[in-house]
């Protein structure tokens, strides 16, 4: 890529550190952000966020989570 690249891991939030800390940098095209979804679709409707989903530039799907309902045998309802 003929730049240096320097990784900086931001943990807490579901990813909403790493937003926040990413939609304050400079829009110079240098600075990307990987985390779930959850910090754009889920964390707005429910936290004070200083970011919005629009404020930034989406670039690629990384990868898909499955998700799912477990439950024992004995509970009533038929899936």
């Amino acid at each position: 890529m003929g730049q240096p690249i320097n990784v900086k891991n931001i943990k807490g939030g579901h990813g909403t550190v790493m937003a926040t800390e990413l939609g304050r940098s400079k829009a110079d095209g240098y600075s990307i952000g990987v985390t779930s979804l959850t910090a754009y679709t889920y964390s707005p409707h429910h936290d004070r966020l200083q970011y919005k989903y629009d404020d930034f530039d989406f670039l690629t799907l990384i990868a898909l989570n499955s998700s799912g309902f477990i439950s024992t045998p004995d509970k009533p309802w038929i899936l």
